[in-house]
């Protein structure tokens, strides 16, 4: 979600305009009105505060002394994918802000989808160890040989150690299982092939 607010100083008129200004505004487009609604077309935003409808005093930002004209000059423009995010756009011209312009606030409704990224873990083929003597006898003599590597024993990194000690052996001597889809159409080559496709993911020529 990307948003766009401030004085633009511009009036964007009455003049409905594919979508990317509303019917409720106020006063006669001009020049820099035209460059705000032409960026909005190529860029994909949306002009807000002229979407909703409000009473007139909601609606104007800015009025001359003696209240003889009323313009509205602030927008708060938002990307065309997110507008529906917007629930309401209004001025406040009650708000003490020290400025001659009126507040104009919004509220906005964002639902934020968490993405769950599935880790593949491998499986390993462990019943190796019971079945089969000759990795068994590897893999014990590998850990073996890992602690007699250390000369000392520090209780601090005993466990970082330890873990060091298994991870090695593990991958030396313990095949993974190979992973097998539940459909029986889908093989292995089909599998690789996937993968492979996942690598140029950022490259569009390449996917």
């Amino acid at each position: 979600m990307k948003i766009i607010m401030g004085g633009f100083n511009v009036k964007v008129g009455e003049d409905e305009d594919a979508g990317m200004v509303g019917s409720f505004v106020l006063g006669q487009r001009n020049e820099q009105g035209e460059r705000l609604v032409e960026w909005c077309k190529e860029s994909g935003y949306v002009v807000t505060n002229t979407v909703f409808k409000h009473h007139p005093r909601n609606i104007y930002m800015w009025k001359s002394r003696g209240d003889r004209c009323q313009n509205q000059v602030d927008f708060i423009v938002i990307n065309e994918r997110f507008r529906n995010a917007m629930q309401r756009v209004r001025a406040y011209p009650g708000a003490d802000c020290d400025t001659i312009h009126t507040l104009l606030s919004a509220i906005i409704r964002l639902k934020l989808k968490k993405i769950y990224r599935k880790k593949n873990v491998p499986h390993l083929q462990s019943k190796l160890l019971k079945s089969d003597s000759d990795v068994k006898t590897g893999f014990c003599q590998n850990v073996l040989d890992q602690y007699n590597k250390r000369s000392y024993f520090d209780e601090n990194d005993e466990w970082k150690f330890l873990q060091n000690a298994l991870i090695k052996p593990t991958k030396e001597w313990i095949p993974e299982t190979e992973s097998c889809s539940k459909n029986r159409w889908m093989t292995k080559k089909i599998l690789d092939k996937m993968d492979e496709r996942r690598l140029p993911k950022n490259d569009p020529g390449k996917y």
